[in-house]
């Protein structure tokens, strides 16, 4: 009989011990997840970021081209590149004359 209570005692605090075990990994999966959630937000936001500014130095070079010379083929040529598929950027380079 002391045997049985012992081992249900020491039952009993097993299982506790898996309980606490069980919600520290709950809770750590659940940090994990909005760690890994903010690093794919900040990546995310650090590729857009470099591609507006890879277009921006682009668009520059553009109009530095055509105030010193006239001349921005190469220029275009570069923004076309960094553009990529953006309607709005291609739309404006449709409509520059074709001796741009």
């Amino acid at each position: 009989r002391r045997g049985k209570e012992l081992q249900e005692a020491v039952d009993a605090k097993y299982r506790a011990g898996e309980e606490k075990r069980q919600t520290v990994v709950r809770d750590l999966k659940a940090r994990t997840k909005v760690a890994m959630e903010a690093l794919s937000n900040r990546f995310t936001y650090e590729q857009v970021s470099h591609r507006v500014h890879k277009i921006a130095v682009a668009v520059l070079a553009v109009e530095d081209a055509l105030e010193r010379s006239g001349e921005a083929t190469e220029a275009v040529a570069a923004l076309c590149a960094v553009a990529g598929d953006d309607v709005v950027i291609a739309a404006a380079l449709k409509s520059l004359p074709e001796a741009i």
